[in-house]
């Protein structure tokens, strides 16, 4: 069943318990911080979905969500928070379906400390994104990221489907690491970012274009390389 709290800023916090799902559950607060730990599905395939909706509250989760290389949960959807941190090494992250800022973006950062694998896709929508860790989709599932502020990928992108940055405002990207779709004709989209090179990087797909707007040097000497195969590279 759900749990909320109707004082603003009241919490919802679970310390060090394992939750398991056996059903569709809302957490929701007024502005107050949902602190979780390992959160699991209950059945034998993953049917199970967690939706937090927290308003400017923080969303802290310091351990696995689904279960890596195991059963993982249907989907994740934080429709609003003031911050989101995936915190630690075991802060791992499976799922089918991975949404965040659903109903508003998140005023501040939403950040991956360990793994992220999605059977699905991926939907982000903030003001910066902290990426350090691995981040794979599978079962065609694509990546779209909204950040009107910076996005610090310090590890790689892969994505069976497109990858797609649309902020067409503010953002901008510090990529530090690779990015590459593996289905045939996904694309690697940038609409709008400045694109800031901070380590030597590849853009990979599998005869997907590929579509850049400016890309910048941090001063270091930095080489882009880019792979179509048969896709098309535009930079604008």
């Amino acid at each position: 069943a759900d749990i909320q709290t109707t004082d603003p800023g009241s919490e919802i916090t679970v310390d060090e318990a394992p939750i398991t799902l056996t059903t569709d559950v809302t957490l929701t607060t007024i502005g107050g911080t949902v602190t979780l730990d390992e959160i699991l599905d209950d059945a034998a395939f993953s049917d199970r979905t967690l939706t937090i909706a927290a308003g400017t509250g923080a969303v802290v989760v310091d351990d696995n969500i689904g279960v890596n290389g195991g059963l993982a949960l249907n989907e994740l959807d934080i429709q609003s928070a003031g911050d989101v941190h995936f915190t630690g090494a075991n802060a791992t992250v499976d799922v089918n379906s991975l949404t965040i800022g659903s109903a508003t973006a998140v005023d501040a950062d939403v950040e991956f400390d360990a793994a992220v694998n999605v059977a699905g896709p991926v939907d982000i929508n903030t003001a910066t994104l902290t990426l350090d860790a691995a981040l794979t989709t599978t079962a065609g599932g694509t990546l779209t990221v909204t950040n009107s502020d910076i996005a610090d990928l310090n590890a790689k992108i892969t994505a069976a489907g497109s990858v797609h940055f649309d902020d067409a405002t503010t953002g901008s990207i510090s990529l530090g690491a690779d990015i590459q779709t593996t289905d045939p004709g996904s694309e690697i989209t940038v609409d709008e970012a400045p694109i800031t090179l901070v380590a030597d990087v590849s853009l990979t797909t599998n005869d997907g274009n590929v579509t850049l707007d400016e890309v910048l040097d941090d001063g270091a000497s930095r080489t882009l390389t880019l792979t179509a195969g048969g896709g098309n590279i535009l930079v604008d």
